[in-house]
């Protein structure tokens, strides 16, 4: 392992390379290589030209990674996955804890610019909180997930629980939904022909609310 490695650029130069380790490391590949690894502290990575094509590489890992770039007529030329921090998995049998952390963060904030995927599920303490595009995830009590802003599903949704909102609409119409509330519906609540209201303090006749007119905030027939 060097603290700067680097490969040259004429074609040929890092041919047959199969790992490739340094704290900076800079790489250009200008064979059809198949490297395996590039592992460093810092790693950056370019295919050179057309002699590349075709050229390989299973995965860079570093604390901060360059994503790897076609240059100099270079239109093939791969890399699998490029993971500017990765972790191997911490079992905690092999430590012999209840508990291993693969990444710990005490305090502070951590910012997220892109989207995050959790293989295993996304796991929020009770009575704490996370953050999605500037809205609260939050789990309110032992049973309950909340969020302050809307929920969008292109699927369909299973919960063996109670689904709590005050409102439910269809995504591709904002304005058709389920409400509920106090109160006769009629000149306060807006929504289109099919929409439906169940009023909570309503009587024979006046609990289940239909929208069967106009686009306002009548036409609200008890039914």
């Amino acid at each position: 392992m060097n603290v700067f490695t680097a490969t040259g650029t004429a074609p040929g130069d890092g041919e047959g390379t199969n790992w490739i380790f340094g704290a900076l490391i800079e790489a250009s590949v200008r064979s059809r290589s198949n490297i395996r690894r590039v592992i460093g502290l810092h790693g950056e990575a370019a295919f050179m030209g057309a002699s590349s094509d075709g050229a390989h590489v299973g995965n860079m890992t570093s604390l901060k990674a360059g994503v790897p770039k076609r240059k100099d007529g270079a239109t093939t030329a791969t890399a699998d996955y490029v993971y500017a921090l990765y972790v191997d998995n911490v079992p905690a049998g092999a430590l012999g804890s209840a508990e291993a952390y693969a990444i710990f963060v005490e305090g502070g904030k951590s910012w997220f610019a892109g989207p995050i995927t959790a293989a295993a599920g996304l796991t929020v303490a009770q009575s704490q909180s996370a953050y999605i595009g500037g809205h609260r995830l939050y789990q309110g009590s032992s049973t309950a997930l909340g969020l302050d802003a809307g929920l969008i599903m292109t699927g369909a949704m299973s919960a063996s629980g109670d689904v709590l909102g005050a409102q439910f609409r269809q995504q591709s119409d904002s304005s058709r939904r389920i409400l509920w509330g106090a109160g006769n519906p009629n000149g306060v609540q807006t929504a289109s022909v099919g929409s439906v209201y169940l009023r909570t303090d309503g009587g024979s006749a006046t609990t289940l609310y239909v929208k069967e007119a106009g686009t306002g905030n009548t036409g609200w027939v008890g039914k």
